[in-house]
């Protein structure tokens, strides 16, 4: 599991790597990490410091360009753009090395074009917290050319008006914008989960539960509603004592399995709404006794690297994140370099990973 402390040093290990390749042809250039240390100041500081933006201080701009200027830094290297890529999730929990790849993505590609990134790992906020998260964005407009939004939570149209407003590109990652058709890059995950359950009837099972992520959750909804609607394409009956919510975490997953199991008849196979709760689902029913997956089978969502280690392997449905990161980096330079503030969302296909966690039943 990646805590709040790997994944800062993982993500800004990554966006360092990019900023030094941009800022040197050879081992003898001055880097801006490399001014950021003698300046004695942040890595972001001294880059806003160095391009003329942001709300630095007169001081502190002066200090870090005398550093520059005295260490030989050639101002012709440097990357065409800072683009902040404000990530609003919980690095305490599994999230955080989940969305590890779809940053990679996003560095890699605006490499490609000679941009930065400066990340901001800001914290989870939920649905009650928009009007923190909007005030955390409304700093950024006057400072970028562009600006990618992760969120773990849907974003909402009221914070995106600011860069409507100013005409500021954006593009949100990993989610859609709610009543706003545009602007994001997302997965599908209604037929991702679609095609898991339509996998499970099609194998054979006929009570198949379902554990959920959060209600309130955008991608919960969808996956629950796919779950609903395969059942319903395939004439089964949908059992309100089948389908359980849990939050995405280990802990919901426990009681979550632990209640299904005291159903009769205990389902023969589960679609999980993620591989986190499904890792733990299915060592609940091995710890009481069931065999997987002669017994009950199991599907995930997500292809989280833990669930080909898993025991068994973990059939599931992989998302492409490295592709969210990178279709949505591709997005916004389209943005920046057309002029325009709008274009089309992406919405990309999931990919359904057999493994050894589901048996047939004839």
């Amino acid at each position: 599991m990646f805590r709040l402390t790997q994944l800062i040093y993982y993500a800004n290990f990554l966006a360092n790597r990019l900023n030094e390749d941009l800022t040197m042809t050879n081992k003898k250039k001055v880097t801006v990490k490399y001014i950021a240390e003698k300046a004695g100041v942040s890595y972001a500081t001294a880059s806003l410091s160095l391009s003329g933006k942001g709300r630095i201080s007169e001081s502190t701009r002066k200090k870090v360009l005398e550093v520059a200027s005295n260490l030989g830094y050639i101002a012709e290297d440097r990357p065409a753009s800072n683009i902040p890529l404000m990530a609003f999730i919980d690095t305490n929990s599994h999230m955080g090395g989940f969305y590890i790849s779809l940053i990679e993505g996003v560095i890699e590609r605006l490499k490609e074009d000679n941009y930065a990134v400066i990340l901001d790992i800001c914290g989870e906020f939920g649905p009650d917290k928009i009007m923190e998260r909007k005030k955390i964005l409304e700093r950024l407009y006057q400072d970028c050319d562009g600006i990618l939004i992760l969120s773990h939570w849907g974003v909402t149209v009221d914070e995106i008006l600011q860069f409507l407003d100013h005409k500021i590109p954006f593009v949100v990652l990993d989610g859609g914008i709610s009543g706003f058709e545009r602007n994001y890059v997302t997965v599908d995950h209604y037929q991702g989960a679609f095609d898991a359950v339509e996998y499970l009837i099609k194998a054979g099972h006929r009570n198949i539960a379902h554990i959920s992520g959060p209600k309130s959750h955008e991608h919960a909804q969808l996956r629950f509603k796919a779950y609903i609607d395969a059942l319903e394409r395939y004439k089964l009956p949908l059992r309100e004592d089948y389908t359980v919510e849990g939050d995405y975490h280990k802990r919901s997953a426990t009681a979550a399995m632990e209640k299904l199991l005291e159903v009769k008849p205990v389902p023969s196979a589960v679609f999980v709404a993620n591989d986190n709760m499904a890792i733990i689902a299915m060592q609940v029913a091995k710890d009481k006794g069931y065999r997987i997956p002669e017994d009950i089978s199991f599907v995930g969502f997500d292809d989280i690297q833990a669930a080909e280690l898993s025991e068994p392997p973990l059939t599931t449905v992989r998302q492409p994140l490295y592709d969210v990161g990178r279709e949505g980096a591709e997005m916004l330079i389209g943005l920046m370099k057309s002029g325009n503030i709008l274009t089309e969302p992406r919405v990309l296909k999931t990919r359904l990973v057999l493994r050894e966690s589901v048996k047939e039943r004839r």
